[in-house]
């Protein structure tokens, strides 16, 4: 039915930076699909900064700021900011204490050209933070794998940190200040505009965020 309605392209572009790619884009592909297994799918990974100069239908990337004058953006949610670490370094520490003595710690650091990065710099700078870390890498799933070996903290998006929390028993995750979140934007091509089967996949990629987002909250609170 859907199909039918659209008249639009059987085929969707999409460009998603690699933390939102983990699981995100994965569930709500499939819920499309649910109801429309025609549609075909293009889907590539690319990091915030560098989506908006690929050729999609649709882009999902933390910040939009660097979007140029023909690219749309349409916040679908915000996601917390978290802390990975190697299970039992940092015991049952509340938020507020960590978000005190977070740079007091070693921290696999991001690079300053990530959303993330550049935040968790400006913070860090202001605390008194020197911000030379002994490790600086530029993907999150990097940062939680050396985490879990004992590199340091590993500050990251709560998509990445509940990937890696589903898939290795050995690290904990801990809550930062809630001031500490990242905007999720849907980014697509003004000339283009919106047909019937990118509004969908809009639908589902909030409800995949907000289904992300639960687990996480659930895994938290077991802890």
């Amino acid at each position: 039915a859907l199909r039918l309605r659209s008249g639009a392209s059987r085929h969707l572009r999409i460009v998603t930076t690699p933390a939102l790619g983990l699981d995100m884009v994965p569930d709500a592909v499939m819920a499309f699909r649910s109801s429309d297994p025609d549609m075909r799918f293009t889907i590539s990974t690319r990091h915030s900064g560098e989506v908006p100069a690929y050729g999609f239908d649709m882009g999902l990337v933390f910040d939009a700021s660097t979007r140029s004058v023909s690219v749309g953006a349409i916040p679908i949610g915000q996601v917390p900011v978290v802390c990975v670490s190697k299970r039992g370094t940092l015991g049952n520490i509340s938020a507020e204490e960590l978000g005190k003595t977070l740079f007091q710690h070693e921290l696999v650091a991001l690079e300053a050209t990530e959303p993330l990065g550049r935040m968790l710099t400006e913070i860090g700078v202001a605390a008194g933070w020197r911000g030379d870390p002994l490790i600086r890498v530029q993907t999150y799933q990097m940062a939680c794998s050396l985490a879990q070996r004992g590199a340091g903290l590993a500050i990251v998006d709560a998509m990445s940190a509940i990937h890696a929390a589903e898939h290795d028993p050995c690290i904990d995750l801990h809550a930062l200040p809630k001031a500490l979140t990242l905007p999720v934007n849907m980014v697509y091509p003004l000339g283009k505009g919106l047909d019937v089967p990118v509004r969908a996949l809009i639908e589902h990629l909030s409800a995949s965020l907000r289904k992300r987002l639960a687990i996480m909250s659930e895994r938290m609170d077991c802890r």
